[in-house]
């Protein structure tokens, strides 16, 4: 009985070949590198500009307080608020949008996000009801926007030296740089 030109082991070495070529695939993708991500964390300090792609970041200022507002928008916090000055600019080619999304307080291993409400009136001013600081802005290249994010934390939060805040490279960005805040 003759069998086909590849036979049993035939069928089996094609098999490998597929594998091979897709090992090496991922390889030159980038697949076989995991852990290079967690060494591309970017480290900043208030007042240093930290670069996430095309978004550079510079947390300009510090605070907290319970309130946050002026005399006809206001919130009060549940906890304690922490309130960053923070300027973005877009170095890129294309528009970007920036919104509160984009940053997230790190305190050890817990995550706080930002609090859009109370950073739309940290913004908002007497003089320009019209700045609402980064909610769903459009930033053109080139351009740069300096606003509030306003973070709703707990009192222990508020006074723990280990905070740093997260910015990341887009609204559904992976890339990310942590920044000092004490």
């Amino acid at each position: 009985m003759k069998k086909g030109m590849f036979g049993c082991f035939g069928c089996i070495g094609i098999v490998v070949v597929i594998v091979v070529i897709i090992a090496i695939i991922a390889v030159v993708m980038g697949g076989g590198d995991t852990d290079s991500s967690k060494d591309e964390t970017k480290n900043a300090k208030i007042g240093e500009k930290v670069k996430v792609d095309d978004l550079e970041y510079t947390v300009n200022s510090v605070q907290t307080a319970n309130s946050v507002g002026n005399q006809y928008v206001s919130s009060n916090a549940d906890g304690k608020y922490i309130v960053a000055d923070v300027t973005v600019k877009n170095n890129g080619d294309e528009s970007i949008t920036i919104d509160t999304e984009l940053f997230k307080i790190l305190n050890g291993d817990a995550t706080n996000g930002a609090d859009p409400s109370a950073s739309t009136d940290a913004n908002t001013s007497a003089s320009d009801p019209s700045d609402i600081g980064f909610f769903l802005e459009q930033l053109n290249p080139s351009s740069e926007k300096t606003g509030k994010v306003v973070f709703d934390v707990s009192e222990k939060t508020a006074q723990s030296d280990k905070l740093k805040m997260q910015v990341s490279s887009g609204m559904f960005g992976t890339k990310k740089a942590n920044i000092d805040l004490n």
